[in-house]
This record gives C-alpha cells, sequence and structure tokens, in this order.
C-alpha cells in the first residue's frame, strides 16, 4: 500500500456544546480506497467509505452530557488496519461560539485549522504572588506545522532515559520546547525550571526559574526565549559547570496560564515536545513528543535531568495534571500565598 498517506495519529475534537448534535469535518490523504470505522459510541461518519486521494469526509456527533469526556479512537481500514486515537470534551455551557463550530474543519493534510475561540469563564488570578511581566509564549495557530526533527535524532518515548554527559563536564545544552495549538485561540503557555535537592524540594526560591526570574542565581539554568525559526516557543539553558552540588535534580514544566479559569489546556494543544542539543556543537541529540491524547491537563511535566551514577540523565516523563502553576510549586517545596 505504498503511496501517499496524510492522516492524524491523534484526533482532538476540542470543546463542543451540550445536548446538541454537531457535524465536523475530516480531510484525509489515503493512496487506496478506505473504509472509516468509529469506535466511540455516538459518533459515525459519512460517507464510511472513502476512494484514492483527498477526501472530506463529515464526522457526526449525537448530542451528548455535559461535561463529558470523548475518549477512544477512529480507525482507518483498508488491507491494515490503521488507528486513530480520539479525544475531546463536552462542557457544561451552551456558549454561542461553540454552537456555530458545526461544519468546522478540524484537520487536513499539512495543516491546522480552527474555529475560532473557546468560551472564556473570567477568574481571579491562581497565583497571585507571582509578578506576571508583560511576555506571552502564547502563538496562534501556525499555517504549517512545526519543522520535523531530524532523521538522526535519537527518538525518545514516555518512560525512556538517555545519559547526557559526564557530572564533572563542562558542557551546555538547549532543552527547545514547542507546541501548536488545534485550534485558532490564544492560549499562554509558560515553561519553568525547577532545581530540587535531594529531597526533591527547592533549596531557596532562586531554584524556581520562570517568566519572574529567568535565570538562577548561579546561572545554572535560565529562559533564553522563543526561537521561531526552529518551532521552538521557549528554550532553557543548562550549564551543567555551574550546577551547584547540592543540586541533583531539575525538572522542566509547562502550565497553561490560568487554564482551568479559562478552560483551555493541553487537549486543544498538539505536537507538544522537548527537543535538546549541545550548544557548543549545535549537533540535535535527542527528540521527546508527548502523548498529545490530553484531556483536561492544564500543567505537564515535560522531563527531569538528574545525577546518575557519575552521568547527568534525561528522563522523559509527559505527565499531566489537572492544577495550575502553584500545585507544582507546592509539589516542590515553595510556600505559595
Amino acid at each position: 500500500e505504498s503511496g501517499d498517506w496524510d492522516y492524524p495519529w491523534s484526533l482532538n475534537l476540542g470543546q463542543l456544546p451540550p445536548g446538541q448534535a454537531i457535524s465536523l469535518k475530516l480531510r484525509l490523504l489515503v493512496p487506496v480506497r478506505c473504509r472509516l470505522v468509529s469506535r466511540i459510541a455516538g459518533i459515525k461518519f459519512e460517507p464510511e467509505e472513502i476512494a484514492s486521494g483527498l477526501t472530506e469526509v463529515t464526522i457526526k456527533i449525537d448530542p451528548l452530557m455535559p461535561n463529558s469526556i470523548i475518549h477512544g479512537y477512529f480507525q482507518l481500514v483498508s488491507k491494515f488496519i490503521r488507528r486513530i486515537s480520539v479525544s475531546g470534551r463536552v462542557t457544561g455551557l451552551t456558549d454561542n461560539a461553540l454552537r456555530q463550530r458545526g461544519g468546522q474543519v478540524i484537520w487536513s493534510p499539512n495543516e491546522v485549522t480552527g474555529s475560532g475561540p473557546d468560551p472564556v469563564v473570567e477568574g481571579a488570578e491562581p497565583y497571585p504572588h507571582l509578578h506576571r511581566h508583560l511576555r506571552s509564549y502564547s502563538r496562534s495557530v501556525p499555517e504549517k506545522r512545526q519543522p520535523e526533527p531530524s532523521v538522526n535524532l535519537n527518538r525518545l518515548k514516555k518512560g525512556h532515559r538517555v545519559d547526557l554527559v559526564a557530572e564533572n563536564a563542562a558542557a551546555k545544552y538547549i532543552f527547545g520546547l514547542g507546541w501548536t495549538g488545534r485550534i485558532e485561540q490564544q492560549i499562554e503557555i509558560d515553561v519553568v525550571a525547577f532545581l530540587l535537592g535531594d529531597n526533591e524540594q527547592v533549596l531557596k526560591d532562586n531554584d524556581f526559574v520562570f517568566y519572574g526570574n529567568p535565570r538562577s542565581a548561579e546561572g545554572s539554568v535560565a529562559l533564553l526565549g522563543a526561537n521561531p525559526a526552529e518551532g521552538l516557543n521557549e528554550q532553557v539553558l543548562i550549564d551543567f559547570s555551574k550546577v551547584l552540588g547540592e543540586h541533583k535534580k531539575m525538572v522542566i514544566a509547562l502550565s497553561v496560564y490560568q487554564g482551568q479559569e479559562k478552560r483551555q489546556g493541553f487537549a486543544q494543544m498538539a505536537q507538544v515536545f522537548v527537543k535538546a542539543r549541545e550548544e557548543a556543537s549545535g549537533q540535535d541529540g535527542l527528540y521527546f513528543a508527548m502523548d498529545d491524547n490530553f484531556t483536561l491537563e492544564t500543567i505537564l511535566i515535560a522531563a527531569e535531568i538528574y545525577r546518575y551514577k557519575g552521568q547527568w540523565r534525561f528522563a522523559a516523563i509527559g505527565s499531566g495534571y489537572r492544577e495550575d502553576l502553584a500545585f507544582l510549586c507546592r509539589k516542590y517545596g515553595l510556600e505559595v500565598e
């Protein structure tokens, strides 16, 4: 079955209105005749049989109860079965913006499409003790996907661990993080880092690196900002020669700003990844694309870098929580008012 295949490995339906039938559009590029099968109750395709070439089908969704979670998969069946993971959420709201989603193209080959912002529920600042600088890490949906990583990268899966450098090496690594939105709306995502001691707690306030403190006291960890040319929304520099002996682990995480209040989260994001390269050589070393079957997660621990038998080791974590940045601060020993 050689030829051009272009279909989503995973598909997020986004936020849907309750109690209302809705139809969404999906475009696929296939080289052979296929059949589309939904393994989620209340969801079906029209048509179910598609010819080779570029085809548009309709995903028909029956009325669902408020606050339902959609989680399952579709099948693209030819001589083989190809699986498309599916997620989504039915809100408790009946906002007009959601009602108008009917007919939206939610995925098309070589592009990401959307129908506008989800409803925003105004709420109190979740961590008012942190002075928020006038700096945004959000991006509207680009016309193209993120640049594809080099084929020579060490591609990691969740749970993989690899050695980076010796503990005493005078090496600097840049950990670039990137993501794109599944729908066209402004979602602010902050990248943060924690330097931890033996008890997995920070030893001082400056061990928390974020938009209000972009560099640790000794300069071992710093936020460098975005690199649009490489599809990176933020970069974290770690200078291993400056890491204090008391620091045993560094954690890199992402947080959706006011995610719960605005009903925004990683379910609305795609292609969340971290890519590492050594600064001196400029050579990309590893690439970790995080599982994008997210539902209500608003914070995400992307990776840990820790000491192990004389080496600095990288751990691909990719674990999400339905919490805010204050939760992470408390988890790692910071007092939050």
